[in-house]
């Protein structure tokens, strides 16, 4: 899976701003017909971060084992 990319931030007087580049196999899975709010933005970052985490996981299991043979 490819990984969210951020812009820097920038503001006007009342909002911040950054853009966000998700990889397709994310953003597939998102609603196009509106913007994201703040919650929903973070509830993605902690999804994408657990689902890299057990990636990486299964991906030292499975090289360990076909590798070392353990």
């Amino acid at each position: 899976m490819g990984q969210i990319q951020y812009s820097e931030k920038y503001f006007d007087d009342t909002f911040e701003y950054r853009h966000v580049v998700l990889p397709p196999e994310v953003a597939k899975l998102l609603p196009k017909n509106r913007l994201l709010d703040e919650q929903a933005w973070m509830s993605l970052i902690v999804a994408n971060e657990q689902l890299e985490k057990v990636r990486t996981e299964l991906d030292n299991k499975f090289f360990h084992t076909t590798t070392l043979g353990m």
